[in-house]
């Protein structure tokens, strides 16, 4: 759970309260030290607990719903976009009727091999599409191919991973 990485001085907080509040009610008489002192920690100690809880409830858990939210979305923008993208890039090769090879071409790997598949003798099908904007196309086959001039091609689409990460 990422509550538990993200807030570990609060959950060891509120631990050592709840902690302190079972020692408060079951130790003996006998071996509580001040009483006056051990009311006050106890007190403060169910203050933490009921702080913790109000925190998990009212902040906590409305932020991740939140992420949660943006995150979905991110995804379903990048899904809708890199489809049209696709079906631009199969109008100019005029196979853009193949809804199954839309699908097929959003997987990195398959995107790769398909539009490195000659075309004619001195062409791949990715010169093919929209050789003026060569710019644009480069961008988009870093994108759509996970290829990056650091570490080559790449086996997870960079996109998903950063939208993963919010």
């Amino acid at each position: 759970m990422k509550y538990f990485k993200v807030d570990k001085n609060i959950i060891y907080i509120t631990i050592l309260a709840f902690s302190f509040c079972l020692y408060f009610i079951k130790a003996p008489e006998e071996y509580r030290l001040n009483p006056l002192l051990m009311n006050f920690v106890y007190a403060i100690s169910i203050s933490i607990i009921a702080a913790s809880i109000f925190y998990i409830f009212n902040i906590y858990l409305p932020e991740q719903k939140r992420k949660n939210i943006i995150k979905h979305n991110f995804e379903e923008q990048y899904i809708y976009f890199k489809n049209k993208s696709i079906y631009i890039f199969l109008s100019a090769l005029e196979k853009s009727s193949n809804a199954k090879l839309w699908e097929e071409l959003c997987d990195l790997s398959e995107f790769k091999k398909y539009f490195k598949e000659k075309y004619s003798n001195d062409q791949n099908r990715w010169d093919k599409v929209y050789d003026e904007k060569r710019v644009l196309m480069s961008f988009l086959w870093e994108l759509f191919a996970g290829w990056s001039f650091a570490d080559g091609y790449r086996e997870d689409d960079i996109v998903k991973l950063m939208i993963g990460k919010i």
